[in-house]
């Protein structure tokens, strides 16, 4: 070990062990989103940040409590505009698609609101106006299906993919439920496909001088934990899980867009007249108030 990395790793050793729960692949998948390396190192006692541009843990808390309370319900200020004049609700979604991380947009949350707009005799149109780059596929499906019904009980609805917004993985799939897709020029929609992803500690904990000892009753159990390796019967485990969602998630976008190729849903975003001769898109409306002009005027 290199003396440098010795003194580093003894005068913060509690500072790493604080930054190596046992969920550490979606830690680490959200840190890397969500803060720059000088703040992370900051957070685990390496270095320093601005005192003026940190926030303290519990403030910090509080408000993804807040937040995510919510999404949830998706019935905030910020997350809808009815226009009762007009019939027509706008529903945000906006950031990370998940049910599991404070502050997403929580899928059920979501579909409860539609079905609630669904069942209002007043709204004869919703608006999603859709900023994400996808997330986790739970309950995406339930979304879609949500969206389906109501569509289909009679209410119109309609996904809105403003400039430079993305509609992308588990968002596309939310977008495809509509019963039509209007995109800005600059719009990112697509990356229809599914893939899951775990970080290999293992070597790094051998440096350290760490051996993860596991029991287990199961050849599948305990599989991703960290500093464990995966087999081969796991790693065929979690594909075979991948291509089961990729394959219902596909069959559902040809379901809903007739004439999609496979070489649009290869994991890739399409922006400008790209994304309409992939099929991604029903035509070009820029500004979200355009789209409401076209439908009030329906």
């Amino acid at each position: 070990m290199k003396p440098l990395l010795s003194s580093l790793l003894a005068n913060h050793e509690m500072a790493i062990m604080a930054i190596l729960p046992s969920a550490l692949n979606e830690w680490v998948e959200r840190a890397l989103t969500e803060h720059g390396i000088p703040e992370l190192l900051a957070m685990a006692g390496i270095g320093s940040a601005p005192a003026a541009a940190r926030e303290t843990p519990d403030a910090a808390r509080e408000k993804a409590r807040t937040r995510a309370e919510a999404r949830r319900s998706a019935m905030d200020s910020g997350d809808m505009l009815i226009s009762g004049d007009h019939g027509i609700a706008v529903l945000t979604l906006e950031g990370v698609m998940s049910p599991y991380y404070a502050g997403a947009a929580d899928p059920r949350g979501i579909a409860a609101t539609v079905r609630q707009l669904g069942a209002d005799p007043g709204i004869r149109t919703i608006i999603l106006d859709i900023d994400s780059p996808g997330g986790h596929a739970t309950h995406i499906r339930e979304l879609g299906q949500t969206i389906r019904a109501v569509s289909e009980a009679g209410t119109r609805t309609v996904a809105h993919v403003g400039p430079g917004a993305m509609a992308a993985s588990a968002a596309y799939w939310t977008a495809a439920s509509a019963d039509e897709i209007y995109g800005a020029t600059s719009s990112m929609p697509g990356s229809i496909g599914v893939f899951s992803a775990l970080y290999e500690f293992s070597g790094l904990l051998g440096k350290l001088g760490v051996t993860l000892q596991l029991f287990r009753d199961g050849s599948l159990k305990g599989m991703g934990l960290f500093g464990k390796s995966l087999t081969a019967d796991e790693s065929a485990h979690i594909q075979a899980g991948v291509d089961k969602v990729s394959a219902e998630f596909k069959s559902f976008v040809r379901a809903r867009r007739p004439g999609i190729s496979d070489a649009t849903m290869q994991g890739q975003v399409f922006d400008g007249d790209a994304a309409i001769d992939a099929r991604l898109l029903d035509g070009h409306v820029d500004d979200l108030y355009d789209l409401l002009a076209i439908e009030i005027d329906r």
